[in-house]
């Protein structure tokens, strides 16, 4: 049901549009207005159904040797322009190079879902950290960690927030991006879980196996 209201959502959001396009001596303006959110419309129905094919037809991980803190530090515009100008970013890397054999676009496209999630936990501003650690008690792999400190996550809702179609987002959220996310870092071998407070922030934690 999720999926299909925000497929509605962006019919909706085309259709008084398209009627404006009808009407007799449209102006200039009005014109271009038109087409902006039809163009606007059309972009988040194909986000929408891009997110449902990775979800039910997900590709196998094209894996090689990675590098994570060269890897984040290419990520980082993309993330950057997420985020705009009212999140403080930071990064917080190992000494030395952490390297996990992944498919470097998939597990950017994880990052990005959760720094997008963190984005909108912050909607007066805020600071995300993204961290690369070696964890104390699992050194046969390597932690990634998103960290907010937006509104956080209640109890009730983090026993879902992994499940297909489950959003709190009341526009705008199909319910699947973490579920892909999810499943993403399953294919590679690894785990993701989450710790958080409301009021307090959130922190995702992915782990991967780290190459010997």
């Amino acid at each position: 049901a999720t999926v299909a209201h925000e497929f509605n959502n962006v019919l909706m959001g085309i259709q008084p549009f398209a009627e404006l396009l009808e009407r007799p001596n449209i102006s200039n303006e009005t014109l271009t207005k038109c087409a902006r959110h039809i163009r606007n419309s059309v972009q988040r129905g194909k986000a929408v159904a891009l997110e449902i094919l990775r979800f039910t037809q997900p590709s196998a991980p094209q894996r090689k040797a990675l590098a994570l803190d060269e890897w984040l530090e290419g990520l980082l515009p993309e993330i950057e322009a997420q985020c705009e100008n009212k999140i403080t970013i930071v990064t917080e890397l190992p000494p030395g190079p952490l390297v996990v054999m992944a498919d470097p676009s998939q597990m950017a496209q994880v990052i990005t879902n959760l720094t997008n999630n963190a984005r909108d936990a912050m909607p007066r501003g805020g600071t995300l950290t993204i961290r690369i650690s070696e964890p104390e008690t699992e050194r046969e792999f390597v932690q990634i960690s998103v960290i907010d400190d937006g509104t956080g996550i209640t109890p009730d809702v983090m026993a879902h927030i992994f499940e297909p179609l489950f959003t709190t987002k009341q526009c705008g959220g199909t319910g699947l991006g973490l579920a892909v996310a999810h499943q993403i870092v399953q294919r590679h071998g690894g785990a993701i879980f989450a710790e958080s407070e409301a009021g307090a922030g959130t922190a995702f934690h992915i782990l991967l196996p780290r190459l010997p």
